[in-house]
């Protein structure tokens, strides 16, 4: 009995909710994917399906919950019309993408995060999770349509794959060779940048040394 006074109830207050607040608009959400695997520094990019059974187009925006806002980096996307009457089996694809960033996992360098480099891929992988967010926004200015704010959102985990690479002494070979051209351009300089005057008495410098090692045999 009072199970059914219960469920009498919730039904009663349902019914009132209704007829107060009566549901004219909204969307929702389809998807065939819950897990994206990317590298770091890579873009990766998912398609949902959006509909809208109600009698009252909606214009939608996809983004991410915070969780993994913190984590990736999103641009703003573009408001998109989702039409009135438009069932599940007609959902609007929206493509929505996203970029890990590269600085994920560790790198083993011999100066800063850049200078001959290795990743060994020691760690766990890591595993973000959250949700795709698809909310509704108000039309743009002189164009009917839904003003409610309403939102779904659908499950994703996020697997971020390291690449292990070895050190890549190209870089260390160029600073190698620039150092050397340098200080040879400052010997061949040094030995043949003198003026006249200072050629001459260099000359007769060694040949005063030269003299005075013969005088003194």
């Amino acid at each position: 009995m009072k199970n059914k006074k219960i469920r009498s109830i919730v039904c009663i207050l349902f019914l009132l909710v209704l007829l107060i607040y009566p549901v004219s608009a909204g969307v929702g959400i389809k998807w065939d994917r819950e897990s994206a695997l990317a590298s770091g520094g890579e873009r990766a990019c998912l398609t949902y399906g959006v509909y809208n059974p109600w009698p009252e187009e909606s214009y939608v925006k996809v983004s991410l919950s915070d969780e993994l806002l913190e984590v990736l980096d999103v641009q703003d996307t573009e408001a998109v019309l989702i039409p009135s009457n438009t069932p599940s089996g007609a959902a609007i694809p929206i493509e929505f993408c996203f970029e890990v960033p590269e600085k994920i996992y560790e790198k083993d360098c011999w100066i800063g995060s850049f200078f001959v480099c290795e990743q060994e891929c020691k760690e766990e992988q890591r595993v973000y999770e959250g949700d795709v967010e698809v909310t509704s926004v108000a039309p743009p200015e002189g164009v009917e349509g839904s003003a409610a704010i309403m939102a779904v959102s659908a499950p994703l985990r996020v697997k971020v794959r390291c690449d292990p690479f070895e050190r890549d002494y190209t870089l260390l070979y160029v600073l190698i060779g620039v150092i050397s051209v340098v200080i040879i351009f400052l010997l061949f300089r040094k030995k043949y940048g003198k003026s006249k005057e200072e050629r001459l008495r260099d000359k007769m410098k060694a040949l005063k040394s030269e003299m005075n090692s013969i005088k003194k045999k």
